[in-house]
């Protein structure tokens, strides 16, 4: 299963439960499929889990989680059980991006789904800006994680936007808005944080939150004449960054597939090669 078919089949799902409002009443999806939850002290790297009764499903979350977090991993549990996806937990603790397997990733990506719905979000983002101020309001209002509306406010943006989580220093995990799929701009798995950025910083102790706008190509070649905004946190119990990154002017990033006219290339003589067009975006890793 790929990840569009996982968000197909979510939005098939909402739509058919009949939800029309945040914070979505999780157990209308419990009884859709005639599923049941409880709550138990689980290891700290344990989210939950699901085992089949006489009954139905029982989905056991962990009681030492933020209720928010139970929240989303009650709708990963939901979405194993919705797709019949085998759960695969090999790659370590739940709140690591690292070799995440697909079946989780697709399960993450029908969770969102069912905790944000992508009409009733779309409205409530619409006109605000692209960094950790909105997720905030947005994550009180529809009862959701930091990461999982930070992720969803990239993905339904209607400027060229990402949503970036990084362990260790390095890019685990890159989302993307359709503009800037339409721009072909890629961060590779495992990039650094680069120097200058404010996760960087932030990382390096400067502070857990924090604001820059710089030439875009800090994060994506050939993109020096366009300004990007960037809003990130730092979680330090995880090493993990949460960064959102925004162009500024949509004309800057249409310039960058104009080519230059004959005219203008004479007058340019002797500096610069003009742009073509033709952007060679780093790495050739397919989107997870």
């Amino acid at each position: 299963m790929t990840e569009f078919e996982a968000e197909l089949k979510a939005r098939r799902f909402v739509q058919e439960t009949g939800v029309t409002k945040v914070p979505v009443d999780l157990s209308r999806y419990l009884e859709r499929i005639s599923s049941k939850v409880s709550l138990d002290d689980l290891s700290p790297n344990e989210a939950g889990y699901t085992m089949a009764t006489s009954k139905g499903a029982l989905i056991t979350l962990n009681a030492l989680d933020r209720a928010a977090r139970r929240r989303f991993t009650l709708c990963h549990e939901i979405a194993h059980l919705v797709l019949g996806l085998p759960s695969d937990h090999s790659h370590g603790p739940e709140w690591s991006y690292a070799k995440r397997p697909l079946n989780e990733v697709c399960c993450d990506v029908f969770a969102a789904e069912l905790l944000l719905p992508v009409n009733l979000f779309t409205d409530m983002a619409k006109g605000r800006s692209i960094d950790f101020d909105t997720v905030d309001y947005l994550r009180v209002e529809i009862f959701a994680s930091r990461e999982a509306t930070a992720s969803r406010l990239a993905a339904t943006s209607k400027l060229a936007s990402a949503y970036l989580l990084s362990e260790g220093g390095k890019v685990l995990h890159l989302v993307r808005s359709p503009p800037l799929r339409d721009a072909k701009a890629w961060i590779p798995r495992g990039t650094p944080l680069p120097a200058g950025s404010a996760a960087y910083a932030l990382r390096a102790g400067e502070s857990r939150s924090g604001t820059r706008t710089y030439s875009g190509d800090l994060w994506f070649d050939g993109w020096q004449d366009v300004e990007v905004a960037e809003s990130s946190v730092y979680i330090p119990d995880y090493d993990q960054t949460l960064t959102l990154l925004c162009c500024t002017d949509q004309d800057e990033l249409d310039a960058l597939s104009r080519p230059m006219t004959t005219e203008h290339a004479k007058d340019d003589d002797g500096l610069l090669k003009p742009l073509d067009g033709q952007l060679k975006w780093p790495g050739t890793r397919k989107r997870r």
